[in-house]
């Protein structure tokens, strides 16, 4: 039987069997460099179910689903099938007690950063020490991912394909990754929300913005989003019909213009700047008009997004002696909190790309939670921010050893 999956999915499950296979390593080797444990399969299944590292349920969740989706590529002997089925049985049981609504990421909805706990981080980072002995400091490099996602509202993952529409405006233009009801793309060649921007000038330029109703500049913003394809993908006239239904059924647009604070603006161009420096490092043919978003959203999450995610859960540990701990996401709540009081709920919610005015008010943090007087409070400290540059410490022996038993894998 074959699975049919996400690009996306695929790759989330081969990099969690990458991760369980590095733990497994880890666990076996007793810290001899020079032993690499032989794995099956099987060992993957005991330790999930161990959990010796108190993984999340979610995350257990999403490792069975990886080992059952493994399985199925490799066509694994049904008889190891049903032995590692039966071990994961306690994690499957767990499923269906629990089912979906049980298993949703543990961050509660609505939560945002308080300005005081914001000021602490802005105080600590820029002079929290380098804990993993690295080349560069990502302490300065994460506080300008702060200050951008409150300036901007952006999801983590919209930064890659972000860019000023006019800078001297102060108007940032971000991709909307949750795009709903677009099926039709799947059967279209990829194409760049670069192409789009780039567009963008050509659609500004019909007539003036100011004057075009948001239903017109939509219809005219899709129409062009279909030629785009149709250069790349012979479409029938049927398919570009269909296509063109399914955008306009989705409310949310392919992209959106969000118009940046003063005292953030400096913060956004550092923080686009240190991005810029981070894909010169890892992409040796990258240029600002790079447009393989895939190769860009895959260096991000696997390094720059986990990286400073890392370094904000270590901060959050030193700071707040109640243990809570603030996510880059929740910059995105307390954007919403501060824009809905300055601004009203509707443009807010254009702002951060939702379909219904009902997901800004109901889904995020209420406007009596906004940072008050927000033009008066003091400016944000200057860092030096430093671009993060390839790890000089890193140890090859461990991606060569994970790679070595994801091919012994192949084996069951």
């Amino acid at each position: 039987m074959t699975i049919l999956l996400k690009q996306s999915s695929i790759k989330n499950y081969e990099r969690q069997i990458q991760l369980m296979t590095r733990e497994a390593i880890e666990k076996r080797s007793d810290g001899a460099e020079d032993h690499i444990p032989q794995l099956t399969i099987k060992d993957l299944a005991q330790d999930l179910i161990s959990n010796p590292k108190g993984t999340k349920v979610t995350t257990q969740q999403l490792r069975r689903a990886a080992l059952i989706w493994k399985m199925t590529e490799l066509r694994t002997d049904e008889s190891l099938v049903r032995e590692v089925l039966e071990i994961l049985q306690p994690i499957t049981q767990t499923k269906k007690k629990m089912g979906a609504a049980g298993l949703t990421n543990s961050r509660k909805p609505g939560r945002m950063i308080p300005y005081a706990d914001f000021v602490k981080l802005e105080e600590y980072l820029p002079k929290v020490g380098d804990y993993r002995k690295e080349s560069k400091n990502w302490g300065p490099i994460l506080l300008d991912f702060l200050r951008a996602g409150v300036a901007s509202g952006a999801r983590p993952n919209e930064w890659v394909g972000a860019k000023w529409l006019d800078k001297e405006k102060r108007i940032l233009r971000l991709p909307t990754i949750k795009v709903k009801n677009l099926s039709a793309w799947d059967r279209a060649a990829a194409f760049s929300f670069n192409q789009t921007e780039e567009s963008a000038q050509e659609l500004n330029s019909l007539t003036d913005p100011a004057l075009m109703t948001a239903q017109s500049r939509r219809k005219l913003t899709i129409e062009m989003q279909i030629a785009l394809i149709s250069q790349s993908a012979a479409l029938t006239d049927v398919e570009k019909q269909k296509m063109r239904e399914e955008m306009m059924s989705s409310s949310q647009p392919l992209f959106r213009d969000v118009i940046i604070d003063p005292e953030y603006a400096d913060s956004v161009q550092r923080h686009l700047d240190n991005l810029q420096n981070f894909y010169k490092s890892r992409i040796p043919e990258y240029t600002p008009e790079y447009q393989d978003r895939e190769v860009l959203s895959l260096h991000f999450n696997e390094e720059f997004y986990k990286r400073t995610r890392d370094y904000l859960y270590r901060a959050c540990k030193n700071i707040f002696p109640d243990g809570k701990v603030y996510s880059l996401y929740d910059t995105r709540s307390t954007f919403s909190a501060i824009r809905k009081k300055s601004q009203g709920l509707e443009k807010t919610s254009r702002e951060m790309g939702h379909a219904s005015i009902y997901t800004t008010r109901d889904h995020y943090a209420p406007m009596r939670e906004a940072w008050h007087n927000l033009n008066k409070r003091r400016k944000p400290t200057p860092i030096n921010s430093q671009s993060p540059t390839p790890d000089s410490g890193s140890d090859p022996s461990s991606t060569s050893s994970v790679s070595q038993n994801l091919s012994l894998l192949h084996g069951f």
